[in-house]
This record gives structure tokens, sequence and C-alpha cells, in this order.
């Protein structure tokens, strides 16, 4: 098919253009035929793209029409016609004076068939030359510019509705396949035309169609929803084989982002992750990645949250980006204003196929790590930088044990840091004596430590009273209750059962090196027993080579720990994601901190026997 002709003369215009040349292969000099050939082909297709009109269909134009102007002047073309009856078959430049008006012999415009068009055709190329013939069409182009205009205007519509039909069915077919001969239309049904005003009207539409389309995947858009549904969750339990890598996405969705970091992103993410024993798990988690351009892969925080419960209506991520609780708005809008991407994730257990390990390490440490490989497969995020850890109680323990196990586990990653305030949580409250000064209540974090280790150890209940076995088959349902007067929970110390002293040891966190830098912050009033095993941790890492710090905040309990020592912590963080060196090690800072709203200043070193906290 010609380019930008009408489908109608496809085939027509080609035997046309077969029939010219079979003429010109009569003449005696070989190489006059194949210029004229090449001048004819050339001329055949500029015409057809500056003037689709010369293709118009081989019906009779409807009672009352107007044509349009390349029209006129193909037609008065066409009427110029010598007839194939009269032609001269010897070559001759001589330009002969068509006859007109009523003399004019048969078929000099209205041939009597398709093939007398045709001929007519060929005899005006073979008789004049294709030099003569393109000469005349010249001299009958419009003078006038606005005719010329709209002569272009029809030929651009013309291309326009070649390309609109590629994608809209209603249209002629293109491509060189004719379309089926419509039949008649009936008397008072209009046959539909596709006008060059309503092409102008079909691409406008189209273009606000596009930009629509550009600006809602820019922008966050009112269908974007708040919580993932539940149904974001569900996977199959055991996962098919063959097992994802550690850190595949099984599925995301992106969710609002918080309100308090306008254009800031977030997403809901199920990835594949190892249990305590290499089994291929789903763990679910958060991702929030900043606003604005910054160029090259962003740096990473991994957050990892404080007991929530074993139960999945205890998932963090269910509550959106709220479930970054702890962190609150203040925290998360900081780390989010200083470029870096928060990955937070849910632990094994939550929200996904089982019963959470709660403080089981290894499978603490598989969250933490895959949550930050699941966030690196996420487009819109770009996190691929350094990454530094930051947990809380039993989200302490958690980066303890991903920092423990970063270096064979997940070699890939640039761990700059890690940042445990109040680790351990539950798992320090049983290093005292459960019966003394009172005893361990069926409310105590212990609870959630029978249930867990039950399920993924197998250690035994026989420890418990009846109002404790009761309370562990609750939290397998619910969410921890807030701290009550109840009844104890333990009918021996766990700690003189071989057993479950075994799991003691196996979960304690600060046992082999750390390859980065590692603070700690500890309230001042959570007890001694918990500072004690904080101190024993410090001391541990230093004798390890790794560079730690301890600080102390004077009078702050453990839910106030991440409020009072939040800018230290983040200043921490920034030195060591920009890859300055952090201080060895040293005795523990002390630092008197009175909690106070988010976003204030929590505290600092007062008084002059206690070191400032290093950056």
């Amino acid at each position: 098919m010609t380019p930008g002709g009408n489908h109608r003369l496809g085939q027509p215009w080609s035997r046309l253009s077969t029939t010219v040349r079979q003429r010109l292969a009569r003449h005696p000099s070989p190489a006059a035929a194949n210029r004229r050939a090449t001048l004819v082909a050339a001329a055949r297709r500029g015409l057809a793209w500056l003037w689709p009109a010369a293709q118009a269909e081989r019906r009779p134009p409807a009672a009352g029409s107007r044509p349009s102007p390349a029209a006129d002047v193909v037609r008065r073309l066409l009427a110029r016609l010598p007839s194939a009856a009269g032609h001269d078959p010897r070559p001759t430049r001589q330009r002969s004076t068509p006859a007109t008006g009523a003399n004019r012999p048969r078929g000099w415009f209205e041939p009597a068939t398709p093939v007398d068009r045709r001929r007519r055709l060929a005899d005006l190329w073979s008789t004049h030359g294709a030099r003569g013939g393109l000469a005349w069409l010249r001299s009958h182009v419009p003078a006038d510019p606005g005719r010329r205009i709209a002569q272009l205007g029809a030929g651009l519509a013309a291309k326009a509705r070649e390309g609109l039909a590629g994608l809209w069915p209603a249209l002629p077919a293109v491509w060189g396949r004719p379309a089926a001969r419509r039949p008649p239309p009936a008397e008072g049904e209009r046959r539909w035309r596709l006008g060059t005003r309503r092409v102008a009207a079909v691409a406008v539409v189209l273009a606000v169609c596009a930009a629509m389309a550009v600006w809602s995947t820019g922008e966050s858009s009112a269908s974007t929803p708040e919580f993932p549904p539940a149904a974001f969750y569900q996977v199959p339990d055991p996962l098919p084989a063959p097992a994802g890598q550690p850190g595949q996405l099984i599925r995301a969705l992106e969710i609002k982002g918080p309100a308090t970091t306008p254009g800031a992103r977030a997403w809901v993410v199920v990835y594949h992750s190892r249990s305590q024993d290499g089994r291929d798990v789903a763990v679910s988690g958060l991702v929030v990645a900043p606003p604005g351009g910054r160029p090259g892969p962003r740096p990473v925080v991994a957050w990892a949250h404080p007991t929530t419960g074993l139960a999945d209506r205890c998932t963090p991520s269910h509550l959106g980006v709220d479930g970054i609780a702890t962190l609150r708005g203040y925290w998360l809008g900081e780390l989010l204003r200083r470029g870096y991407v928060v990955v937070a994730t849910d632990y094994e257990g939550l929200g996904t196929p089982g019963l959470h390990p709660y403080l089981v390490g290894a499978s603490e440490a598989h969250s933490v790590l895959d949550a930050v490989r699941a966030a690196g497969r996420l487009r819109g995020a770009r996190a691929g930088g350094p990454v530094a850890l930051w947990g809380f109680s039993e989200g302490g323990h958690a980066v303890l044990w991903a920092g423990e196990l970063a270096t064979t586990y997940a070699p890939e990653l640039q761990l700059a840091g890690v940042a445990s305030v109040s680790p351990g949580g539950a798992l320090e409250a049983m290093d005292r004596d459960p019966f003394w000064p009172t005893p361990v209540p069926t409310t105590s974090f212990a609870m959630l430590i029978a249930a867990a280790w039950h399920d993924t150890y197998g250690a035994p209940l026989d420890v418990l009273t009846a109002a404790g076995r009761a309370a562990v088959e609750r939290l397998r349902d619910f969410c921890p209750p807030s701290a009550a007067n109840t009844p104890p929970a333990l009918r021996e110390d766990p700690r003189t059962v071989p057993a479950w002293r075994a799991l003691f040891e196996r979960n304690a966190a600060a046992q082999a090196p750390i390859p980065a830098p590692v603070l700690f912050a500890q309230g001042g009033a959570e007890g001694a027993a918990s500072l004690r095993v904080v101190t024993r941790m410090t001391r541990r890492l230093c004798g390890f080579g790794d560079p730690t710090a301890l600080r102390v905040y004077a009078g702050v309990h453990h839910g106030q720990v991440v409020d009072a020592s939040g800018e230290d912590v983040l200043a921490w963080l920034d030195a060591r994601l920009a890859g300055r060196p952090a201080s060895g090690c040293g005795p523990a800072t002390e630092v008197a901190a009175a909690p106070r709203r988010s976003g204030t200043r929590r505290g600092a070193a007062t008084s002059p026997g206690v070191t400032s906290p290093a950056r």
C-alpha cells in the first residue's frame, strides 16, 4: 500500500504501477524507461502522501457533497489524461491539447472501467514524460496559501487516521489489508465517516487521557490504601518449592506515606526469608522512602520494633505507616528528612503463617536483614547504600543478632552501625529470681517466651502454673494485656531446668563479634538486672575488638528510652552512614535526661565527671 493512502485503492494502485512499468518497457531505450519508472514511483509516493484524496474511494460521491480542494486538483489532473485510443505509441515530447466540453472523448474524466482509468494515467506519463507531468502538476497547485494549508491539513488528518486505526478497531483496516466492501446503506441510514474535526477531537481526548495517566503515576492517588487488606498477607503454608532467594519479594503494595512528610512513599511487602532452622518462610514488613530525587542509592535504616505479641492481630504493618509506632511521627520524619530509606520488618510469624518465634535470635536476624534486601528490590525506594540497624527492646535483641550474622548471612550488605536500645526486654527479666522481690505474673513477657519457645523448640511447659498455661494459650490469639496484679505464672525457676537454661544461652545476644560499631542505650530506671546484662554485653563486644559505647539515661524507664536517646542515636547513625569512624570502647556514659514530648531535646551529659556522648 502507498504511504498515507486509502486502503480501498491499495491493490489497484499497485496494479497501476505494474502497468506503467510494462508500457515503459516497450520503449527502445531501457535507460530512459528506468529513469521514467523511478520518477513515476517517486511522483506517486509524493502525491499519495501530500494529497490522500487522490486515492478516493471508487464509489461515486454522495449527492450534495462538496469535494475537498485536494480532490478537486486530482480530478482536474485526471480530466487532462489523453485517451488510450488516440495515443501514438512512438516516443514524443509534444504536449497534446486535451479535448474539452461536449467534444471530449468518452472516458477523459469519467472512464468506463477502472482499467481505463489506469491506462489513461499511464498514457499521460508515457506521452508527456514524467518531467512534463510533474511540471503540469506544479502549475496546478493552488497559489492561495490558505488553500495549501487546507490541503496539508487534509494530508495530516489522513496520517492521524492511519495511526489511530491501529488503536481503534472502528477505523478502517490499514497496513495493506483491504477492508471488505460494505453493503450500500439502507434508506434513511447515514454512513459514519471520520472527518477532520472528529479526528482532532479524538486526538485531544487521547492526549488528555495520556496526561492524566502520567500524572496519576507520579502522584499518590485517592485510591492508594492507607492500610493493606487482610488478603495481602495470605500465602501458602508451607511455601511451594523451589525456595525463593532470601529477600526476594513475594508481593508489594504501595500505601499512603506518612502525613508528616509530604512526598514520602510507603509500601507494605511480603518477602522470602529463613526460619531459625533454615526453612523458606514468608515475612511481611514496611518500606518508607523519603521524598526528593537524591541521585544514586539511598542509605537504609532498618528499624526493629519492640514486643507487640505473637498473634497475627499484633502485626505492626496492619496499621500502615502508623505501625512504626515507637518511632512516632517525629523520629520517622527525621530519618526521612535525612534522605534515609526506613525498613521495618514484622518478624517471622506476625501476619504470616505460624506463631511468631519471639526472641529467637536467628529468626529475628534473618527477618531484619532480608527486609533490607527486599527494600533494594523496590524500584521506587532506591535503597542500596550503607545500612544501619536500630532496634528497641525485642528489636534491640534482633539488631544485635543481625549484626552478628550479617557477615555470613548477608555479606553483600554494607553494615555501617548497630544501635541497640534496651536490648532483650523480656529475656533480661528472666535473669533474676522469678519469685523475689515479686513473683513473675501471668502478664509478664515471660509468657511470650514460654509460648514461642514451646512451639519452636518444644520447650517443656511444666515450669508453669495452671494460670500460666492458660495465659500462654490466650497469647496465641490475642496481644499481651497490660501489666496487672495477676496470679504467679511460674511453678519453678526455669533457670534450674537444663532444657530452658540451654535455650537461654542459645539465644543470648552479643555472643560473637559484630563487624560494625555498636551503640547501647539503656534507661537508668529499668532495674539493676537489666543494666547488669547490658553492661556484660558491652564488655564482651569490647573484648572482641568491636568499637562499642554504652549510654545510660538516668531516671528513664523502659518505655521512655527511645524518646530520651533519640537525638543521640540519630547523630550517631548520621556519623556511621557518612563513613566517619567511631570511637573505641570506654566507660559507660551517664546522660541526665528528662523525658519530654517528641521533637525536643532529650538530654545531655551534665555531670562534670561524665564523658559527653561521642558523635
